[in-house]
């Protein structure tokens, strides 16, 4: 008897244990069912009603849990598309479970979610249940979504994109080469990869190339673009303008470099002129013996030679400041008027005037200051400033005015008749001796007329062949020829002709010259003789010639000092 109840009792505190041992698996299954991160519902076989839900399922749906325990899933209005329904109790009547079922579930305020469920029969006592688990992959399938989206007008930018598109790994082996490789290499997509240093060619900018993409691959860092030379499929050579970033793994290792080509020969060949003409407009303005400025709109100095710098003696430092306003300050104290100097600067900044004056400077020199405005594309950049040093010309322009006074007074106080004549045949000047002896009142009567008027009618033949002569010879000498005074009367005149050129031999205009011989004329008239067979005209001859040597040796003189500025 005492052995039944010993043994009754140690039964009683097994299934004490084994209910306690079930109470705390319950209380962990309860824990595990309420904390999950995804819905969970349990609901009967037979007739679909819901025995119990999570917080999840709870919280996703939009529902109260009185709404839903004890009332079969349809009636929520739950699934989307019933056909799927259906075919989850084909399943589970086949297999007892299924997985992974991809489906969309309503919510009950209205919102579709994307759905991925899974289920498995369990039998609790003697009744069977269909334990579901649904996890809510909206976010994902949103991402994706926008992912293919992306990836969509990606392949279009690509596509219709005027660049060449590529990947290559560590070893510079390509894996991907966008369609634009035909276009700009020549090569379609699947000949261009493989080693992309088959394409380039030995240019040394190449190697710049190359390091750069070697030290991206080391470093992890996007480096600066670079160019490279390729070669087409054709042979042809191109410039190609390289933009490239490295490719990482999720621990951050470089893998590869994703990059872009952009086909730029015109643009680099382009570029490449204008560098070569900035380099040869600067020699040429250090060539050139003007000092040259040029000022922004905002009174910053753009450029300068070394003639500018020297010419107002302004330092180094003044020029690298870049700022007008002081180099203004700097060089007023030079010049003899320089308030209006300054004021004339203001002024013109504030045009697209043309401008030409000049300068005297305090230690007398003389600067020739051109101005226009600095203009690009039809906008205003600014105002380009020219000097001239005059110094010397001006020093020049003072001897040949002393000069060609002196030799006015000479030709106008001849004791022959003189005139300058011009290639035409027209009279430029004519000294005092030509206006008394031809009886006109002033020398302006004669100027701008054709020399035809001073010769008689029947040396007007002989003239115009002398004339001729002159232009291919250069000089005549002792023609015999007849002039008429205003009123008629004639004179017996021997004619010379001395030419006046340029430095470059070009004929400019003549000095003639008529020595009155009427009456050695008239003398051998009366005796019958020949000219040259008369003493006395011989004598007058050798005097008249030896005051003609005497005149040309001045004419040269006065010749050479004329031209010797412009040589200069």
């Amino acid at each position: 008897m005492k052995k039944g109840v010993s043994k009754q009792v140690k039964n009683l505190k097994f299934n004490e244990k084994n209910l306690n041992l079930l109470k705390g698996e319950l209380e962990k299954f309860s824990q595990i069912f309420e904390m999950s991160p995804d819905m969970i519902g349990l609901t009967r076989l037979k007739d679909s009603v819901f025995v119990n839900v999570n917080k999840m399922f709870l919280k996703t749906l939009g529902f109260k849990k009185e709404e839903v325990i004890g009332k079969p899933s349809y009636k929520l209005n739950l699934y989307t598309d019933l056909n799927i329904r259906k075919k989850i109790f084909k399943l589970l009547k086949k297999g007892g479970k299924f997985e992974k079922i991809p489906l969309k579930l309503n919510t009950n305020k209205g919102k579709i979610l994307d759905i991925l469920f899974y289920g498995k029969i369990i039998k609790i006592g003697n009744e069977k249940y269909i334990l579901s688990i649904a996890q809510d992959i909206s976010k994902e399938k949103q991402v994706e979504k926008e992912n293919i989206e992306i990836q969509t007008k990606l392949n279009q930018i690509i596509t219709h994109s005027s660049n060449l598109f590529y990947i290559h790994n560590t070893k510079q082996v390509l894996s991907y080469v966008s369609p634009q490789s035909e276009q700009i290499l020549g090569y379609k997509p699947k000949e261009a990869e493989g080693k992309w240093t088959k394409v380039v060619t030995s240019h040394p900018m190449n190697k710049q190339g190359y390091q750069f993409t070697i030290k991206a691959l080391k470093t992890g860092k996007k480096q600066e673009p670079y160019y490279l030379e390729l070669k087409r499929k054709d042979g042809k050579k191109i410039i190609g303008l390289i933009n490239e970033s490295p490719i990482k793994n999720k621990n951050g290792k470089v893998i590869g470099i994703t990059g872009s080509l952009t086909d730029v020969t015109k643009e680099y060949l382009l570029q490449q002129k204008l560098n070569e003409n900035q380099i040869l407009l600067k020699n040429i303005f250090k060539s050139i013996i003007s000092g040259i400025l040029v000022i922004g709109t905002k009174e910053e100095v753009l450029f300068y030679n070394s003639q500018f710098k020297e010419m107002w003696n302004i330092p180094e430092k003044l020029l690298e400041s870049k700022n007008d306003k002081i180099l203004l300050k700097f060089v007023l104290s030079q010049l003899k008027n320089p308030i209006k100097f300054l004021k004339e600067v203001k002024r013109l900044y504030k045009t697209k005037e043309k401008s030409l004056d000049y300068l005297e400077f305090k230690d007398s020199r003389v600067l020739e200051r051109m101005t226009m405005p600095f203009i690009v594309n039809g906008k205003l950049k600014g105002r380009i400033w020219v000097f001239r040093d005059l110094t010397q010309i001006r020093q020049f322009d003072k001897i040949i005015n002393y000069e060609k006074v002196k030799f006015d007074k000479v030709f106008d106080n001849l004791p022959v008749l003189a005139y300058n004549v011009s290639l035409n045949g027209k009279i430029l000047n004519c000294n005092k001796k030509v206006v008394e002896v031809l009886g006109y009142k002033n020398k302006q009567e004669l100027i701008g007329k054709p020399l035809s008027i001073i010769y008689a009618p029947e040396s007007l033949p002989k003239i115009k062949k002398l004339f001729i002569k002159w232009k291919k010879e250069g000089k005549l000498i002792n023609e015999e020829m007849k002039i008429k005074t205003k009123k008629g009367i004639t004179i017996d005149v021997l004619l010379n002709i001395e030419t006046i050129r340029d430095k470059n031999n070009k004929l400019l205009f003549s000095i003639f010259t008529q020595q009155d011989v009427s009456e050695i004329v008239k003398v051998r008239n009366d005796l019958g003789m020949e000219l040259e067979e008369s003493e006395t005209f011989k004598r007058l001859s050798v005097g008249r010639e030896l005051k003609m040597i005497e005149l040309k040796k001045k004419i040269k003189e006065l010749k050479a000092k004329c031209h010797q500025p412009n040589e200069k």
